[in-house]
């Protein structure tokens, strides 16, 4: 059996057996199955607003989060559930960072806001962090709210680093798969990834033949860009790093690199 987790989108495609099989493209249907629900049956969906959404994903992250023997928790979404079934902009990191969580933080999904604007982060005022403001000064470039846009981690599973994540390529192929589904059911005309790593991934799960480089006024630092069918993906360098947003050297090119998602 299958279950839509928006109305008036394709059904849930992924695949979770013990060993994961990506589903690779948001374009190619043989390779669609479901298995929202082991025995068969349909999750109860949440509403938002008169559109229906499961709660799949949750449980499907909770079981491989259990079998990637990662012990730090995970974090999915920074924005509310109901991006998922529309946002035209997302917003993609590799995975949440640090050695703890904060029960104050959401985890699934933000019950209302932006993570990027509600949070407290490494103790400075909500939305106050300098990751924080890049973003948010990313999401007023692009004219949207903080709460519009579909954010999140590709990998779910927390991690001090990337090298320290545990069953990084079965971890990496979940996450793939998660956002197949996730970027299927919200159709964003616009995905923006943070890091060279993200950007690979993601323009691999979209089905990106090839990168064109953009610089952006800061020497050797690089951004990415490249049509997908149904919009344009923009790979930026790690923001907490590179503070490209506010930066004035790299406005002029910035600027050109994000009003290609208006073309």
């Amino acid at each position: 059996k299958t279950s839509n987790r928006c109305a008036g989108t394709s059904t849930l495609v992924l695949c979770v057996n013990p060993v994961i099989v990506i589903c690779r493209s948001l374009v190619r249907p043989q390779h669609r199955r479901s298995h929202a629900d082991p025995e068969g049956g349909v999750k109860t969906p949440l509403t938002f607003g008169g559109t229906k959404v499961t709660n799949d994903f949750r449980d499907l992250i909770e079981a491989a989060y259990q079998r990637s023997r990662n012990t730090l928790g995970w974090r999915f979404l920074y924005s509310p559930e109901r991006t998922l079934c529309g946002a035209r902009v997302a917003f993609i990191g590799l995975n949440p960072g640090g050695s703890t969580e904060d029960d104050t933080h959401g985890r699934y999904a933000m019950d209302s806001g932006s993570a990027y604007s509600n949070e407290s982060w490494a103790g400075y005022a909500p939305g106050e962090s300098s990751l924080q403001r890049q973003v948010l000064a990313l999401f007023k470039k692009l004219d949207i709210k903080p709460e519009h846009v579909l954010a999140g981690n590709l990998v779910p599973f927390r991690s001090p680093d990337w090298r320290s994540l545990k069953d990084r390529k079965a971890s990496v192929q979940f996450g793939m798969e998660l956002w197949v589904e996730a970027l299927r059911s919200a159709k964003p005309s616009i995905v923006i990834t943070m890091g060279t790593q993200a950007t690979r991934i993601v323009a691999e799960l979209l089905g990106v033949e090839s990168l064109t480089k953009q610089h952006i006024g800061w020497g050797r630092v690089a951004a990415y860009s490249a049509r997908y069918d149904g919009g344009w993906l923009i790979g930026l360098p790690h923001l907490s790093r590179f503070g490209v947003i506010t930066r004035p050297q790299s406005s002029e090119a910035l600027e050109k690199l994000l009003s290609l998602s208006a073309s």
